[in-house]
């Protein structure tokens, strides 16, 4: 008797010359890049998880610190392409829709390009404040080894994810194509990598500049093969050159960016404010338990997620194709989908999660239902949030995800600042729950569908983001 389920046809290239078989097509690479997701989530927490222990007793604690202050400061350069890379997956999804590589193309080069420049223009300026910079006192550290390798060990970290600004653009490119199943693989190799190299320059006694330059090298040089693989092999015609670089493309993808930049940097900042508010108002120690019950709340987000962020080039090659039909039936299973996985998990934490944090950190930290029930409620908002948010990504309506959430965070911060004088933490957490329904949720969800229902009349959607090159 046969199986319902073949898991043989997850690795097996459908037909796509008619609409069934794209569609099928689809969903076996969403299954794809959302199981090597948490393959390559899984190998960057084990990377971490391992590297943790060696090297805070190979360092020791100043010199350990000071490597994840360093960490902290560049963490702040992955922002520094404002946004274009998520714009040149819109761009290429459309193109691979369209069947137009010369589009394509034109878009990879004049992203890598608009992306080189920034890279170089920003080593530039630190080359030119770097030897003004009295770093140990930056970092506040006293060793004389710690004081020599501060300065060196943030600017080899900085040239690292610097130098991966340009060369990541081809996960931006596999991603549009629908295959960052393959970007995750290099992915989970480079965090191997920066492993390796950590246990390498342990084992040969080497210093904090050697240890930095290995873990941050590991998941460039991995990038880097990414690059040379994709297009020196895979598609080579796809290969950045000067000559297809566009004025227009890149004055499109700039700003398109420049929306991602604005959704990204609201929902960075979003998060932090809290924990500002309450150790302000209620001191420390009452950060500690909302971060921790945040931090488990939030799984309600995290797994779905990962299922539903690969539908986006989906939605964008699809809608530019015609298949409108594929996409209202899908953007209706995942808005289910997305509910019942999150509100499940939800439940699952609200009744164990006392259990589940004593297991974590022991009895140092308490877990009230008063909090718990209105931060796995926001989590699970967030989700169906986000589901619908994939589709007005394909469909380049990101500006209106932006307005919602910009809404969101302003009203929310208002409501957050006085309930919490007036009801304590629970009043700050169902602040953010109410608001989040009330002005991100519903209006991203309720537009979304609007979005579907407009391609479902015209049986198309023009969803060119960007003009055909000359």
């Amino acid at each position: 008797m046969k199986s319902g389920f073949d898991l043989r046809a997850v690795f097996r290239a459908h037909d796509v010359s008619g609409p069934r078989g794209r569609g099928k097509e689809r969903f076996r690479r969403v299954a794809l890049t959302s199981g090597s997701t948490f393959a390559a989530k899984g190998a960057q927490i084990a990377a971490g998880l391992i590297s943790v222990p060696l090297t805070l007793h190979y360092l020791g604690a100043e010199r350990y610190g000071l490597w994840m202050m360093i960490s902290s400061a560049a963490v702040m350069l992955r922002y520094a392409d404002f946004g274009m890379g998520n714009g040149l997956v819109n761009a290429v999804s459309h193109a691979h829709g369209a069947g137009d590589e010369r589009l394509a193309r034109a878009s990879t080069s004049s992203a890598f390009f608009m992306l080189a420049g920034l890279a170089v223009a920003v080593v530039l300026l630190m080359s030119t404040i770097y030897p003004f910079v009295n770093w140990p006192a930056v970092f506040n550290v006293k060793s004389a080894v710690a004081r020599v390798e501060a300065g060196p060990a943030l600017a080899i970290f900085a040239l690292c994810t610097l130098a991966s600004m340009p060369l990541g653009v081809v996960q931006r490119v596999q991603f549009g194509y629908q295959e960052g199943y393959a970007s995750n693989l290099w992915l989970a190799a480079g965090s191997i990598l920066g492993l390796a190299g950590v246990i390498a320059v342990i084992r040969f006694r080497g210093g904090l500049i050697w240890l930095v330059l290995a873990f941050a090298g590991g998941p460039l040089l991995s990038t880097a093969l990414n690059y040379c693989v994709h297009f020196g092999w895979m598609r080579p015609w796809l290969r950045p050159a000067l000559g297809c670089f566009k004025r227009s493309l890149a004055s499109k993808l700039a700003m398109a960016g420049g929306v991602f930049f604005g959704i990204q940097m609201l929902a960075t900042l979003l998060a932090p404010f809290d924990n500002v508010l309450i150790g302000h108002v209620l001191g420390p120690a009452t950060v500690a338990q909302y971060s921790v019950v945040w931090k488990l709340a939030n799984l309600a987000y995290m797994v779905p997620a990962v299922i539903v962020l690969p539908l986006w080039p989906a939605y964008s090659e699809a809608l530019s194709r015609g298949d409108v039909e594929w996409v209202r039936l899908t953007f209706r299973k995942a808005i289910v989908f997305s509910a019942l996985t999150s509100g499940g998990i939800a439940a699952g934490l609200i009744a164990f999660g006392r259990q589940l944090v004593l297991l974590w950190v022991g009895r140092a930290i308490t877990v009230p239902l008063s909090i718990m029930v209105p931060l796995a409620l926001l989590f699970v908002l967030n989700t169906i949030a986000d589901t619908g948010g994939s589709l007005l990504y394909s469909a380049h309506a990101a500006r209106y995800v932006m307005r919602s959430l910009a809404a969101y965070s302003i009203v929310a911060v208002a409501m957050k600042v006085w309930l919490l004088g007036r009801f304590g933490v629970p009043g700050l957490a169902w602040a953010g729950t109410l608001t989040c329904l009330l002005l991100y949720a519903l209006p991203v969800v309720l537009l979304a569908r609007r979005v579907v229902s407009r391609a479902c009349r015209r049986g198309t959607l023009a969803t060119a983001p960007v003009p055909e090159p000359a």
